[in-house]
């Protein structure tokens, strides 16, 4: 079925029909009277806007070769599709609807067979005509307006079991592996001749049924919520983690900002998340916080939408574990600017690293070192789920703050390195994949105890949004 948007401002006026359209019967009361095989009745519309000179007793108020009763039966297939949907439709607030109808299969095959007869291009189109007749009855059913900017979305369908059931067939057919003998070839499989379109005869065959209501979805575009978030605990992963079907975190951080968003919009109850960047469960998220997207699908409910009331909600309920701050409705393009910041944003970080045998000495040279690159190779630990790739990084400026008066091997270390940087495998060398460490710059092996990050820098969302207390 082709998917067939109705857009009224491309309209031209339709041809007022000679009789006034009935009500469809039911499939089974429903049986076209005799006409000449030679010929085949065509609805007044049809025949008006394909051009052609037909006998005056094939024209026919009812159904239609060309266009299989569609156009007739407008205003009813219109007003059934609507009635179907009102339910659903009524529950959303949006103002506005954008429709997206899909007609019988069997239309384009035998348009093409009435073009060709009439020698060339023919303007006339099954979709715009239905169009211009539907789109007012459904505004009247539903009682909104329809937009082709409509944030509510209807997907309907006509359905003409007749014509679909022998177009299914073919498809089917036309997917289905073709046999080979005994010693023929394997593994090359033929065009099947069933996957090429269908040539219809002229006249196409006369329907003895009329089209039908078929599927229909309601849906409503998303909504995006932004905000930062700081994780203040550790072991709490970003998503949801589970291997097996058990949890390995209690929480998550899309689990905690997301929290009361279900209730608020009724939307759906997976909500998306995108974040500039990600840390480890074990790693903290501090500082200003980690800019993050929350894409709320298939909301029933916007208007009355408050993201600071749900960003205080959030951080009353994990106080003390992850908080919330400026969150606020963005949009699509200010989105993108998350995804961007997450792979060319700088970011700092501050570790406590084990480097035994390290002196002042050292120490001081890794403090004065000036930017460096650094390559690294896919870490060990993620290398069953990602590619084995090198990714060279910059490192900015690094620091190392001795602890313990300087009587240990235990050190404060601050850097800030280019987005997308491993900085565990920057400390370690993760057995030389990492080309310089910090193990490798001072001679010896260092180990990373904790892991915090402590910057992002991305302004976002914009600064004109009301901050939300992470207090």
């Amino acid at each position: 079925m082709a998917m067939v948007p109705l857009v009224t401002s491309e309209m031209d006026p339709a041809p007022a029909p000679t009789s006034t359209p009935v009500a469809p019967p039911a499939a089974h009361e429903y049986s076209m009277p005799a006409v000449p095989a030679a010929m085949g009745p065509l609805c007044t519309l049809c025949a008006t806007g394909l051009r052609l000179s037909f006998l005056e007793d094939l024209l026919t108020p009812s159904s239609c070769t060309h266009c299989l009763g569609v156009l007739p039966h407008a205003e009813s297939l219109a007003r059934a599709l609507a009635e179907t949907v009102r339910d659903e439709v009524v529950a959303y607030d949006a103002p506005s609807f954008a429709v997206e109808i899909m007609l019988p299969r069997a239309l384009a095959g035998r348009h093409t067979a009435y073009v060709e007869r009439a020698g060339g291009y023919i303007a006339f189109e099954v979709r715009k005509e239905f169009a211009k007749r539907a789109v007012p009855v459904m505004e009247e059913v539903l009682g909104k307006r329809y937009s082709t900017e409509g944030p509510l979305r209807l997907l309907l369908a006509i359905t003409h079991a007749e014509t679909d059931a022998p177009i299914a067939a073919r498809a089917a057919e036309a997917r289905r592996p073709a046999k080979r003998g005994r010693f023929e070839g394997r593994g090359k499989a033929d065009p099947p001749a069933a996957s090429q379109p269908e040539r219809l005869p002229f006249p196409p065959s006369t329907p003895t049924t009329l089209p039908i209501v078929g599927a229909c979805t309601v849906r409503r575009d998303p909504i995006y919520l932004g905000g930062r978030y700081l994780k203040l605990e550790r072991h709490i992963s970003q998503t949801l983690w589970r291997i097996k079907g058990q949890r390995k975190t209690e929480l998550s951080v899309a689990e905690c900002v997301s929290f009361g968003v279900a209730d608020m919009t009724q939307c759906d109850a997976e909500i998306g998340f995108l974040s500039a960047g990600r840390e480890d469960a074990d790693v903290r998220m501090l500082g200003t916080g980690r800019p993050f997207v929350l894409e709320v699908r298939n909301a029933r409910k916007v208007d009355g939408i408050d993201p600071v009331a749900l960003a205080e909600r959030a951080n009353k309920e994990f106080a003390g574990k992850v908080q919330v701050s400026r969150m606020c409705v963005v949009n699509k393009d200010e989105v993108k600017q998350v995804k961007e910041g997450e792979e060319l944003k700088a970011k700092e970080y501050t570790c406590l690293v084990w480097a035994p045998g390290v002196d002042q000495r050292k120490v001081d040279e890794i403090n004065a070192l000036p930017a460096f690159q650094i390559d690294q190779h896919t870490p060990l630990r993620v290398l069953h789920r990602r590619p084995n790739l090198m990714r060279p990084k910059t490192v900015h400026w690094i620091r190392m703050t001795p602890l313990n008066d300087g009587q240990g091997p235990l050190y404060r270390v601050t850097l800030e390195t280019q987005a997308g940087a491993y900085i565990k495998e920057f400390i370690m060398g993760d057995t030389g994949r990492t080309r310089p460490s910090l193990s490798s710059l001072l001679g010896t092996h260092a180990d990373i105890l904790e892991l915090d990050v402590t910057k992002v820098a991305l302004e976002w969302p914009p600064a004109r949004t009301a901050d939300a207390s992470t207090a």
